[in-house]
């Protein structure tokens, strides 16, 4: 197994600036969302809702037109289709990546635009499809998709439910992590940050998921491009940032398997709070080499520090 070694990484190119319940079984097969003849349906995320219904959020890809449209689709617990909504500009590619449910019982889902100069656009519905309200936000625009978290945050200063969003940002020609906090009631943006790296060593930051530590900081995960300053060869590793409640960077780390002579594209695909730590399930290739077959990578890591506790690797998935 292949060991991770962050220290083959200068420290100088980890800082980040900031600019700016149900259960069901799956031992028999159950309903198909099928679409139309010419078009595909490609989720990439479901959440179990409180009624006991489920909602899915992807993308519609239609060939005939030659576009694809944000699309959410919610379903019974067995999978019936209840109602699907779909979002898109007309010779444009928009994606719709992740979404989750309210207190109100409302529905926020993220949706990557692609029309003028992409933008990351938040949509909220009721449990019957109606759209609540809709904002479009700078940034956004990468097809690694995103991850979302609604915080609560109890009577007091800065009470309310608000949605954190870490999304990979393109616009202005600028690669870099965001991370959107908005009101869930009306979608009013609290902050909007986007991080990036000295881009004479990296040339992208892109964040794919985050979650949250309750009444304190958050975690997100993605990957960072850098570049060699001799051959201008990239090699992408796993990202990992903790950033303050207020959006500032509190620390930042970069891991990798591959030695520094392979050039591999590693990043984190999910995150995780846990009671031992900071959980990250990454992308990388097989051991020893890191140039075979896509593989699986664990890291746990030290929430305080960002230093690394243990780490594992899953050949061939």
């Amino acid at each position: 197994m292949g060991a991770v070694n962050p220290s083959v990484l200068h420290p100088a190119r980890l800082w980040l600036v900031a600019a700016a319940a149900s259960s069901c079984s799956l031992a028999q097969p159950v309903h198909r969302v099928i679409g139309v003849p010419e078009t595909v349906h490609r989720m990439e995320d479901v959440v179990a809702l409180r009624n006991g219904s489920l909602a899915l959020a992807g993308t519609i890809y239609d060939f005939a037109a030659d576009e694809q449209r944000a699309a959410i689709i919610r379903t019974t617990a067995d999978g019936t289709p209840i109602w699907e909504k779909s979002f898109g500009v007309s010779g444009n590619y928009d994606e719709a990546f992740s979404l989750r449910e309210c207190a109100s019982l409302n529905l926020v889902a993220a949706i990557h635009s692609g029309y003028d100069n992409n933008a990351l656009c938040v949509v909220s519905f009721s449990s019957s499809g109606s759209i609540v309200w809709k904002k479009r936000y700078a940034g956004g625009g990468t097809a690694r998709g995103s991850g979302m978290e609604i915080e609560t945050v109890p009577p007091g200063p800065g009470a309310g439910e608000f949605g954190l969003i870490a999304n990979g940002s393109i616009a202005d020609g600028l690669a870099a992590g965001q991370l959107l906090r908005f009101r869930t009631s009306d979608g009013a943006t609290i902050f909007n940050s986007s991080y990036s790296a000295d881009p004479l060593l990296a040339s992208e930051v892109f964040f794919t998921d985050i979650s949250t530590l309750a009444g304190g900081d958050y975690f997100v995960t993605g990957g960072i491009t850098f570049i060699d300053p001799d051959t201008l060869a990239t090699d992408t590793d796993v990202l990992v940032a903790r950033i303050a409640r207020s959006g500032e960077t509190v620390w930042a780390a970069a891991f990798g398997i591959a030695p520094e002579n392979v050039r591999v594209f590693e990043y984190g695909l999910g995150i995780k709070v846990v009671p031992s730590g900071v959980a990250v399930l990454a992308r990388t290739s097989d051991p020893p080499d890191a140039s075979g077959p896509a593989a699986a990578l664990h890291l746990l890591i030290d929430p305080a520090t960002g230093q690394l506790f243990s780490s594992s690797v899953l050949p061939g998935v």
